[in-house]
């Protein structure tokens, strides 16, 4: 539990880090170059995922080895998705529906988008698993941690037919 408590204070440093990384992207964006809110969260929330891969390949999971680019992939099929989907569908609400300011939306949906991207991190992009199994994860193990039923090494989810 100890463990889990760390990584997830590095996670949410380097978050910290993206975040204010997002948020300066976005601002310039939106001020100086006059895009709209939702198109400049859109660009800002990748700058802030490659900038998060970075730090949390060499920092929050250090201690997990694997192939860079497949986790590449899966971090960006899971949290990028989450940050890019989430973070602009939650902006353009909070923006359009209640009027806030692309700054105050951005801050509220960066925060309610971590929580499932540290989830999704540690349990796929990071799995722990031994060498021989880490060769064959796949989208099967991303459905199986949205499923909440993990792979049995048949290669079946567990309690299905």
């Amino acid at each position: 539990m100890k463990k889990l408590a760390t990584r997830f204070g590095k996670f949410g440093l380097v978050g910290v880090l993206g975040a204010i990384i997002q948020l300066a992207a976005a601002t310039l964006l939106v001020r100086f170059f006059r895009f709209t809110a939702v198109v400049a969260t859109a660009l800002a929330v990748e700058v802030a995922i490659l900038h998060n891969l970075a730090w949390h390949e060499r920092f929050t999971w250090r201690d997990r080895k694997g192939n860079a680019f497949e986790r590449s992939c899966r971090f960006h099929a899971a949290n990028g998705l989450v940050s890019f989907f989430g973070n602009t569908i939650l902006v353009y609400w909070f923006c359009k529906g209640l009027n806030w300011t692309a700054l105050e939306s951005e801050s509220i949906a960066i925060v309610a988008c971590s929580a499932v991207n540290f989830w999704l991190a540690d349990r796929w992009v990071w799995m722990p698993l031994s060498d021989d199994r880490r060769e064959q994860a796949t989208y099967r193990d991303f459905l199986g941690v949205w499923t909440g039923r993990p792979r049995s090494r048949k290669g079946r989810f567990d309690g299905g037919p």
